[in-house]
């Protein structure tokens, strides 16, 4: 299943959801083009390899070591997964209902 691209609302869920503060949330909420390039470079290792500086300065400045990035990056995965299934369930079943 493809993944839709992350809102700010997305990885200020996920955060909550690892624990960080508000500082945090808002200083990766910025960082959403970072996101962004981290997301479309799938494998995480090949993310390491090829953006490690950027990585760095992602941990060091924007997640504050409260939360390592590979959670963060594997929660965010999956909340985005499993929220287009749910959509896509949701418009099944309304498709449905306009069918009956």
């Amino acid at each position: 299943m493809p993944y839709r691209e992350p809102t700010e609302e997305d990885v200020a869920n996920v955060l909550e959801i690892q624990g960080c503060t508000d500082p945090v949330i808002f200083a990766a909420c910025r960082a959403i083009d970072m996101i962004r390039t981290f997301l479309k470079h799938k494998p995480f290792n090949r993310v390491m390899v090829a953006y490690s500086n950027e990585y760095q300065f992602f941990e060091d400045h924007v997640l504050r070591y409260e939360v390592a990035f590979i959670d963060f990056y594997n929660g965010l995965c999956d909340r985005l997964e499993i929220r287009g299934s749910v959509l896509e369930t949701h418009e099944e079943a309304s498709e449905l209902e306009e069918e009956n």
